[in-house]
């Protein structure tokens, strides 16, 4: 599991650096999944990047679209 977090926050950072470079405002990084402490720490620093993960991506579907969904924990894969 800590590889996924990992793997995520270097995501998280490699937005971050699209960010700068490409001179943006803010940025919306969206997951199905759900955002390790090291995501949140990293967008909270950078000041930039909004965070939506599963719960909240669920939440706006329903309030804008009407949309209910089902939030499914799928096994790790091996």
């Amino acid at each position: 599991m800590s590889g996924v977090l990992a793997t995520r926050a270097q995501h998280s950072r490699k937005r971050g650096d699209l960010a700068r470079a490409s001179n943006l405002i803010r940025g919306i990084l969206v997951t199905i999944s759900w955002f390790g402490a090291s995501s949140h720490a990293f967008a909270t620093r950078s000041g930039r990047i909004d965070l939506v993960d599963g719960r909240a991506l669920k939440a706006l579907l329903r309030e804008h679209l009407g949309i209910e969904t089902l939030l499914v924990r799928m096994p790790p894969r091996t």
